[in-house]
């Protein structure tokens, strides 16, 4: 991973740029990623699901940063999963050309899993992700 290198934007040893505008250290990063599914699912069930969508790794870290820096309002929450659509969306315009059906079938994936967070995220979503933690 990244451990022990200088960043090359700030000078400091293990610290990226997160998504959320701050720097953070590199395990802590890893330590929010958990990969697709929620938290209230095994670990074994986020990794197959993982696994079976790697390109969706990438709009789930995102989404995973999102919550762990959740103020728990309905206006972030809904813009966390509006962008989780969107990024799916753009990976799979990116990853597969028009006339490949793949494209479709993950742009179908990525709604379904949004829908899902969307219907059922918002209790987990308020609760503030120190509390989770702890």
């Amino acid at each position: 991973m990244l451990i022990g290198a200088v960043n090359a934007f700030n000078g400091e040893t293990n610290k990226v740029l997160c998504q959320c505008g701050s720097y953070k250290e590199v395990p802590e990063l890893a330590k929010i990623y958990n990969g697709l599914g929620p938290d209230s699912f095994p670990r074994w069930l986020r990794a197959v699901l993982t696994d079976f969508n790697p390109l969706l790794r990438p709009v789930a870290y995102i989404h995973d940063i999102e919550w762990h820096e959740a103020d728990g309002s309905r206006e972030a929450f809904d813009a966390s999963n509006k962008r989780w659509k969107r990024n799916g969306y753009r990976v799979a315009q990116v990853e597969f050309r028009a006339w490949d059906p793949r494209r479709y079938l993950l742009m179908n994936r990525v709604r379904r899993f949004g829908n899902y967070c969307q219907a059922f995220g918002w209790s987990a979503w308020r609760t503030p992700s120190k509390e989770v933690q702890a």
